[in-house]
């Protein structure tokens, strides 16, 4: 029966341990405003071309800024297929500033619905974001 007490008392002495333990480390955590970091932030992040005829090719820029207190890198923008190319701010982008990423889309040969995803990868505090674009494209005689 002491056995069963004391292997009771140890457990009991270990949990209040780790409990307190774990407090403590959860109150050093800095809010994400207090760190020193990137943060990008878009005006939008899904554009919708509505319905457009085969063959054209579309445009779209999407504006971020970087609302953190070191300075944004894009590091990639990735796309799911050629038909869509992106070009983006290759220099960083200070506290405060704004930047460009364009989306354009070519519609030869794809015909109805599609939703693009496109990828943003820097240095943000969340270092990647995803855009969307949207268009339903009709064949050349409708």
């Amino acid at each position: 029966m002491l056995r069963y007490f004391i292997s009771f008392v140890g457990l009991f002495i270990t949990m209040y341990c780790n409990t307190a333990l774990f407090a403590q480390q959860a109150t050093k955590i800095t809010p994400i405003d207090t760190l020193d970091v990137a943060q990008i932030t878009f005006n939008e992040k899904s554009f919708d071309f509505g319905q457009v005829k085969e063959g054209e090719k579309l445009e779209h820029t999407f504006v971020f800024e970087n609302k953190g207190t070191t300075p944004l890198v894009i590091k990639q923008v990735l796309t799911t297929c050629g038909c869509t190319v992106t070009q983006w701010s290759k220099t960083p982008i200070q506290p405060n500033e704004k930047g460009e990423i364009t989306v354009k889309f070519d519609t030869k040969g794809k015909i109805g619905e599609h939703i693009k995803p496109i990828t943003v990868v820097s240095n943000a505090y969340t270092p990647t974001a995803k855009l969307f674009i949207r268009t339903e494209v009709l064949k050349e005689n409708q």
